[in-house]
């Protein structure tokens, strides 16, 4: 399943748990998408190392203050992926760190009973951090992830438009902002 993934152009990614959500279009090098935790929402872009942020102007004035946000309007905030202050993003940034981040199994991996998920056949491995479901018929792509009931927390994963060909692009330059001019 890991090798499948990490094979594919793209995939589409929808994660939701109590604290947070997430639904980007990922690929080798670049994502699209949402991302929200509590009442905060962003929407980001990534591509060739630098991510792209655009959120409202309460976030902005949390983040910084009054002034910048305002300077900020509704412009992009872009920023290369290397830089500290970013690292949050970087792990759900392009598709081998999200996915490797999604796709750990240990050893005691148990393999289950033929289903389905996400309309389509599947088996389920189930580990200490959940339930992976593996599709059955066609690659062997993850289709979904269920956090076990052990967690703390209900969560799901679902994987889906598998290997699509995706092109994203940087959004033009006069709707963006870089970091560096905000510090």
């Amino acid at each position: 399943a890991g090798k499948a993934a990490l094979s594919a152009r793209s995939v589409h990614v929808i994660g939701t748990s109590p604290q947070a959500s997430l639904d980007l279009v990922v690929t080798p090098d670049a994502s699209n998408g949402t991302r929200s935790a509590g009442d905060t929402t962003l929407t980001t872009r990534v591509v060739d190392g630098v991510i792209y942020i655009k959120a409202d102007e309460a976030y902005w004035t949390q983040a910084f203050n009054a002034k910048k946000a305002k300077k900020i309007g509704d412009k992009w905030v872009s920023g290369e992926l290397s830089n500290p202050k970013l690292k949050s993003f970087k792990q759900t940034s392009t598709m081998k760190p999200l996915l490797t981040q999604f796709l750990r199994l240990d050893e005691s991996a148990q393999v289950g009973e033929v289903g389905v998920a996400q309309e389509q056949p599947a088996v389920p491995l189930t580990a200490s951090i959940g339930t992976l479901w593996v599709a059955t018929t066609g690659k062997a792509y993850p289709l979904q992830l269920n956090s076990s009931p052990d967690q703390p927390e209900a969560s799901e994963v679902t994987f889906s438009e598998w290997d699509k060909k995706v092109v994203i692009k940087a959004p033009p330059k006069k709707q963006t902002i870089s970091l560096a001019d905000l510090a």
